[in-house]
């Protein structure tokens, strides 16, 4: 729980350096613009939800299409973070199995890829905008254990690009970016 909510700190951060004239440029990630993938990871947040509170794919998939970032993105990103956390935090939630556009996955597993995706999303948000993209060393510790295995099946979703090669002397979060593709 602690790497959730260092994870989400880590994208707050970002966002709260997001000027106005920001949004529509490109981002780090593929054809999407910074709104994009902000909206994304705040989106998936809202979606995360929606999986513990038992609604159907088809309106999880929906959301996809919705504005998640709204007039505040901190707040909306904070917002969610919070509600996020509580489902999370409930007896059982981590053992129990829900469905996942992905597929079944477990509480903690999806607990797993929230982590993965606040830090990761971090990073591309930092490199679009030209920010200090370097994350909490313990986050990236702690991701490098226990988050990194499971990108092998984020991998075979299509989630993740190909592990990279890295030199010998990377640094930890070197490491973790070659084991997630970037």
């Amino acid at each position: 729980m602690e790497a959730l909510r260092v994870s989400g700190d880590e994208l707050a951060r970002r966002l709260a350096q997001v000027r106005p004239d920001q949004w529509t440029q490109a981002s780090a990630v593929g054809d999407w613009s910074v709104f994009d993938l902000v909206n994304h990871v705040i989106g998936g947040g809202r979606r995360y939800v929606m999986l513990f509170d038992g609604a159907d794919l088809a309106s999880i998939q929906a959301t996809r299409a919705q504005d998640h970032v709204g007039a505040d993105p901190v707040s909306s990103h904070s917002q969610l973070a919070e509600e996020l956390a509580a489902r999370f935090a409930e007896p059982g939630a981590l053992a129990r199995t829900l469905q996942h556009p992905a597929g079944e996955r477990t509480g903690l597993q999806l607990l797993r890829m929230r982590i993965a995706e606040q830090a990761l999303h971090a990073i591309d948000l930092a490199r679009s905008l030209d920010l200090d993209d370097m994350l909490d060393a313990q986050l990236v510790g702690f991701m490098l254990v226990d988050v990194a295995p499971d990108f092998e099946f984020g991998r075979s979703k299509g989630f993740f690009g190909a592990v990279r090669e890295v030199a010998e002397e990377a640094t930890p979060q070197e490491r973790l970016l070659a084991l997630s593709g970037r």
